[in-house]
């Protein structure tokens, strides 16, 4: 009986603890409906609450809106709260022409899910895939190109966010076993009359390439498939695991920035050293979808690259060759130009540059007075009414201290590994358009105080940080 055949496959799986509260995924068709219903049948025995919800995509018009009535009436006779909502997507879309529908309609109608779990307090999403679905799903990643993590398919417990779990508790049971429930009790259920034509891509494999298969090849696919998912699925955590263990080891986080040492990335094997970047790709886009083969092996190669090259990736995402690191991040617009007029004496706060900068007069030289990246000393002989402080500017040249003649700021950023993207955001302090200090980083040897000097200007900075 199949209802028994489900609550062994719950138990067996974990997929559901007492007192769980259960959102069911319910688009009307049949595998949805024999869900509802097998859930209502168990809900007592396991301890359990229920609750529905329906995401119309406005694909069909009044076909659509038949199914969620439906829905919203089998609801009522089963006792079921429901949440059903509507959205247009193809008239979302009509701008987009180069997103995928399904793709959409599909994330779309997750996000709904998720934000329903929320609101009434649902730990699991269940959701009616079947073992036939297992097989499809699993052609369309090959037919796509995919690696481990594509061909094991889908699962039947899987961690979503938020402390919300879906599970699948079908998976292995056969459209055949579905259809012969749905006739024996006289369930109603809604056709999808977009399920019959083959626009799209599922069902183009559903109704004519594996019956080819079943009918030349091997008549039980589905079996076969489903094994091979088992198989993948124990060597993927296996790898997984490993991958973790070398990810906490060579990638860091730094803000909204992933970095990653080069030497370490390319010292590990191609399989792991390709999922570390798959990884950092996924946490950095928030959607492992948004990954390719492409992407990967760019990176691959950006890696084998020197210095101060980039990538960048679609969604607005960028990856750098910086001084034995990889710097993933988001693209961030250019860094606005900021010049301020400091008075001497001043105490004040810099919110640009996240610095708060101290000018104090001292009648003469002491040698107590000690110079460090936050503290600078200087004697100038017209005693400055102000300094300039901003952030570099095109052409700009510098006299680094303990270096003969003028360099390039651009250069010496370059010498000292400053990342590029941090370079706009250093402040300089300037005397009559000479800069004299790289704040934080070095000085000028111009106006350096000595003993027997007075008038001694010293300038200290607190809790520098890069602003971001």
């Amino acid at each position: 009986m199949l209802k028994d055949k489900i609550l062994k496959i719950i138990h067996e799986n974990k997929l559901v603890n007492k007192g769980d509260r259960i959102l069911l995924a319910v688009s009307g068709g049949i595998d949805s409906s024999v869900l509802l219903n097998i859930f209502c049948k168990l809900k007592k025995d396991l301890g359990i609450k229920l609750h529905a919800a329906h995401f119309n995509h406005g694909f069909r018009g009044k076909e659509s809106d038949k199914d969620a009535l439906f829905i919203k009436e089998l609801c009522r006779k089963l006792a079921v709260p429901c949440t059903i909502v509507k959205m247009n997507i193809p008239k979302l879309l009509e701008k987009e022409k180069s997103v995928s529908v399904q793709d959409t309609a599909r994330n779309l109608r997750y996000e709904f899910l998720m934000k329903t779990a929320i609101k009434y307090h649902c730990n699991r999403i269940a959701a009616g895939h079947n073992h036939e679905d297992q097989t499809e799903t699993v052609l369309l990643h090959l037919f796509r190109g995919c690696g481990t993590r594509g061909l094991i398919g889908m699962q039947y417990i899987m961690e979503i966010a938020n402390g919300i779990t879906l599970i699948r508790p079908f998976l292995e049971i056969s459209r055949k076993d579905i259809e012969a429930y749905i006739l024996k009790n006289k369930i109603t259920y809604r056709e999808d009359s977009s399920n019959f034509f083959d626009y799209y891509r599922r069902n183009h494999i559903r109704h004519n390439l594996i019956p080819l298969i079943r009918e030349k090849y091997n008549p039980d696919i589905d079996s076969s498939i489903s094994k091979l998912c088992k198989i993948l699925k124990d060597e993927n955590d296996y790898l997984n695991k490993i991958t973790g263990k070398y990810f906490s080891e060579i990638v860091k986080k730094e803000n909204d920035k992933f970095i990653m040492s080069i030497d370490s990335l390319n010292r590990l094997h191609p399989a792991i050293r390709k999922r570390i970047i798959f990884d950092v790709l996924s946490e950095l886009k928030g959607n492992i979808n948004a990954v390719n083969y492409e992407n990967i092996e760019s990176i691959e190669k950006l890696s084998l690259n020197k210095t101060g090259k980039k990538i960048n990736l679609s969604g607005d995402y960028t990856v750098m060759n910086e001084y034995g690191n990889l710097v993933f991040s988001k693209k961030i617009d250019d860094f606005p130009l900021y010049e301020f007029k400091i008075p001497v004496p001043c105490n004040t706060f810099l919110s640009q540059f996240n610095i708060k900068i101290k000018i104090a007069l001292k009648k003469k030289f002491s040698k107590a007075y000690i110079e460090n990246e936050k503290t600078i000393y200087f004697s100038i002989p017209d005693k400055p009414d102000n300094f300039i402080v901003r952030n570099r500017r095109h052409g700009d040249r510098f006299i680094p201290s303990g270096m003969k003649g003028s360099r390039k700021l651009k250069d010496f950023f370059i010498d000292m590994k400053i990342p590029v993207y941090e370079r706009d955001k250093i402040p300089l302090l300037l005397y009559k358009n000479e800069i004299l200090w790289v704040m934080g980083v070095r000085r000028s040897d111009k106006y350096k105080a000595a003993e027997k000097d007075k008038n001694i200007i010293e300038i200290k900075i607190e809790e520098i940080a890069f602003a971001t």
